[in-house]
C-alpha cells in the first residue's frame, strides 16, 4: 500500500503540484507540500479549431519540470502522478504537449476524460474537512478550458457534466479587448450563453453551492487584502462567498480595465483578463442554483488523486 504521492494537475490556467501522505493514525490525508505555477497553456482553445500555441506548450513543459523538482524535496515518493485535463483533452494537437512533456521528465502525461476528471473533482471536494457536511449540494469547479459542474445526493456524486464554459474559452469567444472594460453588450452576450447552456444541462441546480477553481482563489486573495468587506456585504470569509459580495465586486471587476482590476489588491497579472468571466459564471450559477452565495472549496482534482492512489476513502 503506498503511503506518499505526488500528484501534478496540468489545468488550463495553472499547473498544480501536491505532496501528500496517508495518516497511520487517523486513515486520514497529511499535506506535505502545494505550490502553483502560472502557466496558461489555454491560450488558443477558444478558436473554431482548438490548438495549444507553441508558448504555452513551452511554459507548460517548464512548470512541470519545476513542480517535480519541487516534489522530489519530499522524498521517497511511492507514486508520482502526472494528469492533464480539458485544454490538452480538447485541443487538436494535445498529443505533442504530452509528449514533450515526457521527453523533458520521463513521465507519462495521463489525459483525463471528462467523467474521470468529475470523479477526482468529486473525491477531493468530499475530502475537505472545512466543507460543511451538506446532505444534498450543487458544485462546480470553474478552469480555463471547462467548467464541471457535479450534484451530490447522500454524500456521494450522483451525477456530472463537463461544459465548454472555461474562462480562457469564453473570454476568447466574447471579449474583444479583455484589457479595456468590458462593454454591457458583450456581458449579457457572455452571461446569456453561461445561462441558457448551463440551464439545458442534466445536473440538477440547487443550493447549497459549492465552488472551486482558480477565480475563486483570487476571489479569497481579494478578501485578504480587503478585511472590512464582511462589515460591507454580510456574511464572508474566504470560505464563502455571500451574493452580496459578488454584487459589490462585480462592477469594480467587470466594468473596469485590466489596468484598474490589477490595482484592486489581490487579482495578479496572470488573472487580470479572466477575473471578470470567472465572476459573470459565478452570478449565472447562483442565480440558476437559488444559492445566497458559495462555499469555496480549494480540494478538488489534485486532492481527489492523492485520495485514490494512497487508499484514502472520503
Amino acid at each position: 500500500m503506498k503511503s506518499r504521492a505526488a500528484v501534478i494537475d496540468i489545468g488550463s490556467n495553472s499547473i498544480k503540484a501536491l505532496v501528500a501522505s496517508r495518516n497511520e493514525a487517523t486513515g486520514k490525508l497529511d499535506i506535505l507540500m502545494e505550490k502553483s505555477l502560472d502557466a496558461r497553456i489555454s491560450a488558443g482553445i477558444g478558436e473554431a479549431v482548438p490548438v495549444l500555441r507553441a508558448e504555452g506548450i513551452r511554459s507548460g513543459v517548464m512548470a512541470v519540470v519545476e513542480l517535480l523538482k519541487s516534489c522530489r524535496v519530499h522524498e521517497p515518493l511511492d507514486a508520482i502522478r502526472i494528469v492533464a485535463t480539458s485544454a490538452v483533452r480538447s485541443s487538436t494537437n494535445g498529443h505533442d504537449f504530452v509528449a514533450a512533456v515526457h521527453a523533458a521528465t520521463g513521465h507519462e502525461v495521463h489525459t483525463l476524460s471528462g467523467l474521470e476528471e468529475a470523479e477526482g473533482i468529486a473525491r477531493g471536494i468530499l475530502g475537505d474537512p472545512a466543507l460543511p457536511e451538506f446532505e444534498s449540494f450543487t458544485a462546480f469547479d470553474l478552469g480555463g478550458g471547462s467548467l464541471e459542474l457535479m450534484y451530490f445526493e447522500g454524500c456521494q456524486l450522483k451525477t456530472y457534466q463537463s461544459f465548454e464554459l472555461g474562462s480562457v474559452r469564453l473570454m476568447e469567444m466574447f471579449f474583444g479587448d479583455p484589457s479595456k472594460p468590458i462593454p454591457a453588450a458583450q456581458q449579457q452576450a457572455c452571461a446569456r450563453h453561461l445561462h441558457e447552456t448551463l440551464a439545458q444541462g442534466s445536473v440538477p441546480l440547487k443550493a447549497p453551492l459549492v465552488g472551486c477553481g482558480g477565480g475563486l482563489t483570487v476571489a479569497s486573495r481579494m478578501l485578504e487584502g480587503d478585511p472590512q468587506a464582511a462589515e460591507r456585504t454580510g456574511s464572508v470569509t474566504p470560505y464563502f462567498f455571500s451574493k452580496s459580495w459578488f454584487k459589490t465586486i462585480k462592477p469594480l471587476v467587470v466594468d473596469a480595465s485590466k489596468e484598474d482590476r490589477l490595482r484592486i489588491p489581490g487579482i495578479p497579472e496572470s488573472r487580470a483578463d479572466i477575473f471578470p468571466i470567472a465572476i459573470l459564471t459565478c452570478d449565472v450559477l447562483m442565480h440558476l442554483c437559488g444559492a445566497d452565495g458559495i462555499h469555496h472549496t480549494t480540494h478538488n482534482l489534485r486532492f481527489g488523486i492523492a485520495h485514490d492512489i494512497l487508499g484514502i476513502p472520503h
